[in-house]
């Protein structure tokens, strides 16, 4: 068959040395784009260190990161989130028991980092949810590892339109 578009799987013309011309697609394909007998483009497996740092980034930061790495940030600020409510919480109770000012200062500061918490986790959940369709309710080990076999799984059919019929087999 020979070299192929990998976005769709049809024969490309040959342009010049690095590049080919998809007919179907109506685009100049170059390097990772181009395959053989209908391969599929190779998606990226991503393997990602959460670095607590990229919380801070801003909205068009987080846009450019790949899909993985929202998904394990949304865990990180999930659990910051609960945290920060977690200490809002005590605070206010230990307030109840206790007139020290302290405590009125510390429910006040853990409230804006837990609305600041949330506010993050709303960005992060609308990413993921434009990437996935979805957002999911929990992000554990089985949801990832799942995540990353669907990645695997889909890189292994090539696009290949069969011309005729299959005839049946005798046996």
């Amino acid at each position: 068959m020979g070299k192929t578009c990998g976005y769709c799987g049809s024969k490309i013309e040959k342009i010049n040395e690095v590049q080919y011309y998809c007919d179907f697609c109506t685009m100049t394909l170059s390097g990772s784009s181009v395959k053989e007998n209908g391969e599929r483009l190779h998606i990226k497996k991503l393997t990602y260190e959460v670095d607590p740092s990229h919380l801070n980034k801003t909205t068009p930061e987080l846009m450019v990161l790949s899909t993985i790495e929202l998904l394990h940030l949304l865990t990180l600020a999930r659990s910051e989130r609960s945290q920060n409510y977690s200490l809002m919480n005590s605070s206010w109770k230990a307030q109840e028991v206790s007139e020290d000012e302290m405590f009125k200062k510390l429910e006040s500061a853990a409230g804006k980092e837990y609305q600041k918490a949330t506010k993050k986790v709303f960005v992060l959940e609308n990413l993921v949810g434009q990437r996935l369709g979805y957002v999911p309710k929990r992000i554990n080990k089985q949801f990832m590892e799942k995540y990353m076999y669907n990645i695997d799984s889909c890189n292994t059919k090539p696009m290949i339109i069969h011309q005729q019929r299959r005839s049946k087999q005798v046996k």
